[in-house]
């Protein structure tokens, strides 16, 4: 059975706070822009549902909602969730407020599933494989995933040592800080700003073996991970539910 995750109330507190996303739709725009191009040489030319986990103010989802003839877009904030059905092409989303990593949709009926800038901030790996379970349960056949991980090689990650050593003690401090942070947040200090920009979300460099092994197991084939150089390095994998 899904369960929710435990990253789920801090991001609660980001969106009250208004902290954490982009508001940029024009960035957003040209973001999919790029996406849809890749999606175009990966043979995906279906363009009627696509679903967005994660889906933030809206910055990507009022993109999707250009080409989509419907786009649900998920998220576990209330504010985001609210802002999302505000943004210009808000007619073409539905909006759905999520707490367990479900997408309420019928087996077999979407063309694209997509989650960006999300899956790294995910404590549990539990909760990524559960979501991309679910993908491929929705996803009709010969439809396509498109997520943003993290991966050596992207983002200014090097893998270097040094550079990981930095990172895995930051990792570890927040790991830390982050039991007695959903506590204070429990305890209602969740509106002070010092409390929820301290940065300690999550931020999850993947293996891309784990990911690929995870959605081979599912039944994706083929997929395959791009490098696209917007606004900096960032990782994407592609996979397409069989025919």
């Amino acid at each position: 059975m899904a369960y929710a995750s435990a990253s789920n109330i801090e991001w609660r507190v980001y969106g009250h706070l208004d902290f954490g996303v982009s508001h940029d739709l024009d960035h957003g725009i040209a973001e999919w822009r790029e996406l849809k191009g890749v999606l175009c040489q990966y043979g995906i030319t279906r363009f009627g549902t696509c679903v967005e986990v994660g889906c933030g103010a809206g910055r990507l989802t009022n993109a999707l909602a250009q080409d989509f003839q419907a786009t649900w877009a998920l998220d576990v904030s209330p504010e985001r969730i609210l802002q999302v059905s505000r943004v210009p092409n808000a007619a073409r989303i539905h909006p759905i407020l999520v707490d367990k990593p479900v997408i309420p949709l019928q087996d077999n009926t979407v063309d694209l599933c997509t989650s960006t800038h999300v899956f790294q901030h995910i404590s549990d790996m539990t909760i990524v494989n559960a979501y991309l379970q679910e993908m491929f349960r929705v996803l009709a056949p010969g439809g396509c995933i498109l997520i943003h991980v993290p991966v050596v090689g992207a983002h200014g990650f090097s893998g270097r040592l040094s550079q990981i050593v930095r990172r895995r003690a930051k990792e570890l401090a927040k790991d830390l800080a982050l039991p007695l942070f959903r506590v204070l947040i429990a305890a209602g200090i969740s509106s002070l700003p010092k409390i929820g920009k301290i940065g300690l979300a999550k931020y999850r460099v993947f293996e891309y073996g784990e990911i690929y092994r995870c959605l081979k197991d599912l039944g994706f084939s083929p997929i395959e991970m791009r490098f696209l150089a917007r606004a900096g390095i960032h990782s994407y994998i592609f996979a397409r539910k069989p025919l």
